[in-house]
This record gives structure tokens, sequence and C-alpha cells, in this order.
């Protein structure tokens, strides 16, 4: 099967990174580290597809959200491709009660267990 024309330009063109700065996350996390020397990989047709995303990006780390283990004592099986991973979750020890993004997923067979980390 031959390669078309437009295939081969996206092979050998350079490699664009795309960098995206926001002052206010810089003042609140000082500390922070950026990925300036080690960026993340991404496939975009266009640079103004890789901004869009690090805008979203950007949206969801520019707020504040808390990580959650959760055990769950039977296996859960998640299908990202239906629907977005999202649950309640209600911690009244922690004191959190709100909607919780799926961030890893773990079964474990032989236990019979699930076990998910959250982010909300």
């Amino acid at each position: 099967m031959p390669a078309l024309p437009a295939d081969i330009i996206r092979a050998t063109r350079r490699a664009r990174i795309v960098t995206r700065e926001d002052a206010a996350i810089k003042t609140r996390f000082p500390a922070a580290r950026d990925q300036a020397t080690a960026p993340e990989p991404g496939f975009f047709e266009s640079a103004a597809n890789a901004a869009t995303v690090l805008a979203l990006k950007a949206v969801l780390t520019g707020s504040f959200r808390r990580r959650f283990t959760v055990a769950i004592d039977e296996v859960l099986w998640i299908d990202p491709t239906v629907a977005i991973p999202v649950y309640h979750l209600t911690d009244t020890e922690l004191g959190f009660d709100g909607p919780v993004l799926v961030t890893r997923w773990r079964v474990d067979l032989n236990a019979e267990r699930t076990e998910l980390e959250v982010v909300g």
C-alpha cells in the first residue's frame, strides 16, 4: 500500500512544542514544576488543537482537587468508550461529598476486588 503525500508530510515534519503559562497557578503554587524540559507527547494536526487541549487541562489543574483511593469489594468493569467514568463519592470521615473522575482503575480477579483512584 503506497503512502499518501499527506501522511508523508505528517511523518516527516518537525516536532513543535506548544506551551501555556498561567500566572494565577504560578502564584498559588510557587513550587509547582512546569514540563518545559520534558513535555508530554501529543499528536495534533495543528498547534491550535494542542493549545485547546492545554486550555482544557488548565481548567482541571487550575482549581483545587482532592485525590482519593476507593476499594470496592466486587469486580467493577469500566468501559471509558461508552461514557466518561464519573461517580459520586461521599466520605464523611474526610468531609467530601461530590462528583469524582476515575483516574486509575485496578481489578484483582483473585480477590474479587476493585480499586479506584479518583479525583474530585
